[in-house]
């Protein structure tokens, strides 16, 4: 379906159907706002899905087509199960995580919150 037609459509539907209810009902244009401006979020709705669509395919096919690999995920910022237990260190907050549970003189959580034992 062209992209235009995807977008105008469900606008079109919702006024065509909410004139239709305001006649039926003679009520003020409440039912044509109401259904015109569902439509539209309808479809902005259907490009953002397509957009998706289109996007997965074309990573699809350079990572199979070409040989080349497919777009890079971004890696979150915070450090991720894995990355603490020291299976993946990708970011450098997973670097600084790493190092930081592998040196037995750096200080606890507790110890960094209420400030050194006075033991």
């Amino acid at each position: 379906m062209d992209v235009a037609v995807q977008f105008i459509l469900p606008i079109l539907v919702g006024f065509v159907l909410g004139h239709y209810i305001d006649g039926a009902q003679h009520t003020t244009p409440l039912w044509t706002l109401s259904l015109g401006i569902l439509g539209l979020f309808m479809g902005f709705g259907g490009l953002a899905k397509r957009a998706l669509m289109e996007r997965d395919k074309l990573a699809a096919r350079q990572s199979h087509g070409t040989g080349e690999a497919g777009p890079e995920l971004v890696k979150p910022a915070v450090p991720t199960v894995d990355s603490v237990m020291g299976t993946e260190v990708g970011t450098e907050a997973d670097q600084v995580m790493k190092e930081a549970m592998e040196d037995e003189a750096a200080p606890s959580m507790r110890q960094m919150i209420f400030g050194p034992d006075d033991d």
